[in-house]
């Protein structure tokens, strides 16, 4: 029974944002499945886009009538929404606003800052924009210096974390968290061709242009392993261009549809996921879900979901040499990496969407 109807009343909840949606990522996916998900349980729910954060100060009438031209040039067109990445429940508002100004907030229930930015908005927010809530998703210190970040974390929000380790962050601050692991949706992530029937040379990762993200590693780790083995084929996936270091060899698609990324896991036999932090790990899920042997560094965002030589294979961060050490051992032990890749697929299953809704919305409600 849903906890809004056993309440006796809908509720009402608002996500404020720090950006637009046009682009994907994982952060973003998660807020808008909590919404549709959360829509469905009978609450009504906002998603408040801004524009920027606060108004521009001390710019000339022509600068003032271009952002008042594309606020509504978007505003019409709907181009701050997820359309080409995410379905959203119609039921779902979706608000564009010039800026995060209280005025531009509507009233509910509850509120829950999202990115790092909005943490401080909706402190700063009146009573009757709702019960204030952070969800954090990361320790976000690429948008802020570490200590404001955790400036942030000691705001009188109430806490909802996506990972053990963020709980424990929290809890070193001596800040309560409330621990609620991601969602994972198999009818949109799932194996179409089984592993045996892939290439086995055949690897894929994600490109993203964040330092923290490891990119230039598992590139160098790639070359490495082209060296020893000609045949081997790798691709690539990002929202950017293709990176200028990236070697010509290297498959590269550019902000592709879901079903193509469906496809790309499924044309692979190993995921590399090179990255020095991860709050989740969300795509290295999306890989395991689609069949794959993932190596993955070992970092705590991925020790969420991740045991050494059981539904994958660790490596050393900051190492090209660990990351090739591992998938060449991969290569060379096949019916293995075959078994990793279906017990990670059946160890995700745990985290099913259902059950991580029924605790978002118990946060809210007890």
């Amino acid at each position: 029974m849903f906890y809004s109807k056993i309440m006796g009343k809908t509720h009402s909840i608002s996500f404020i944002l720090a950006s637009w949606g046009r682009c994907p990522s994982g952060g973003l996916r998660i807020v808008y499945e909590y919404a549709n998900r959360l829509s469905q349980r009978n609450w009504h729910v906002t998603i408040v886009h801004p524009a920027r954060l606060v108004p521009e100060k001390n710019i000339s009438i022509l600068l003032i009538i271009r952002r008042f031209l594309g606020f509504y040039k978007n505003k019409c067109f709907g181009s701050y929404l997820p359309k080409k990445w995410f379905p959203i429940d119609p039921r779902v508002k979706m608000l564009w606003v010039r800026d995060l100004r209280e005025k531009h907030i509507p009233k509910a229930d509850y509120i829950i800052a999202c990115p790092v930015q909005s943490a401080d908005f909706v402190h700063s927010y009146s009573s009757d924009k709702g019960k204030k809530y952070y969800f954090i998703q990361h320790f976000e210190d690429w948008v802020y210096p570490a200590k404001k970040v955790e400036e942030t974390w000691k705001l009188p929000l109430k806490k909802i974390v996506i990972s053990r380790w963020l709980q424990k962050k929290a809890n070193q601050l001596h800040e309560d968290a409330i621990y609620i692991p991601n969602g994972l949706d198999f009818s949109l992530f799932n194996v179409d061709l089984p592993f045996s029937q892939r290439n086995q040379k055949k690897m894929l990762f994600l490109s993203n242009y964040l330092e923290f993200k490891g990119t230039k590693y598992a590139v160098d780790a790639i070359i490495k392993l082209k060296q020893k083995y000609p045949s081997l084929e790798t691709a690539s996936f990002g929202i950017s261009k293709k990176p200028s270091y990236f070697p010509g060899f290297i498959e590269y698609h550019e902000n592709p549809s879901q079903q193509k990324i469906r496809a790309l896991y499924n044309s692979s036999s190993i995921f590399i996921a090179p990255s020095l932090s991860e709050g989740w790990g969300l795509t290295t899920c999306e890989a395991m879900m689609c069949g794959c042997a993932v190596v993955a560094t070992d970092i705590p965002g991925h020790g969420e979901f991740l045991v050494n030589n059981e539904n994958g294979l660790f490596c050393s961060p900051e190492s090209a040499d660990s990351i090739a050490e591992a998938v060449e051992w991969l290569f060379n032990n096949p019916k293995i990496a075959e078994s990793i890749a279906l017990r990670a697929r059946e160890s995700l299953k745990k985290f099913d969407w259902d059950s991580r809704v029924a605790l978002f919305e118990k946060a809210f409600l007890e």
